[in-house]
């Protein structure tokens, strides 16, 4: 089920795989990228007040604990999540609980993909 589904919606097994496929496997590279970048994101949230200080400590605190995580094979991701950012966004939302649903706000899922994607081009091409 997505994260944004309202709890009704099924989706086709033949749809599902045309649309996410493997993209997982890509998504592997992403993910401590979509983690800096969030500690970032949520920095400018709390510095703009949208969000609490201790928001932002959970969330950021939250997101450290998830790289480090990550980086130890404590978690990855698999054919049945979403996407990174996605499956990052439920796994901070577990550890930190309602705090971690501040995160996305200010931001689309398209600015995600997009700041990691870059992130990870930029580290991978000046090698």
């Amino acid at each position: 089920m997505a994260i944004w589904s309202k709890g009704n919606d099924q989706s086709n097994e033949l749809v599902h795989q045309f649309t996410v496929g493997d993209d997982y496997i890509r998504d592997l590279k992403l993910a401590s990228y979509d983690l800096i970048a969030s500690i970032a994101h949520a920095q400018v949230l709390g510095e703009a007040k949208i969000i609490s200080n201790e928001q932002c400590t959970a969330i950021q605190n939250g997101l450290k604990e998830l790289a480090t995580a990550f980086q130890n094979g404590e978690w990855t991701l698999s054919p049945e999540d979403e996407d990174v950012h996605s499956k990052i966004e439920a796994l901070l939302i577990e550890k930190i609980g309602e705090a971690g649903k501040s995160l996305h706000t200010g931001r689309s899922r398209n600015d995600q993909v997009l700041t990691a994607t870059r992130m990870w081009l930029k580290d991978t091409l000046c090698d």
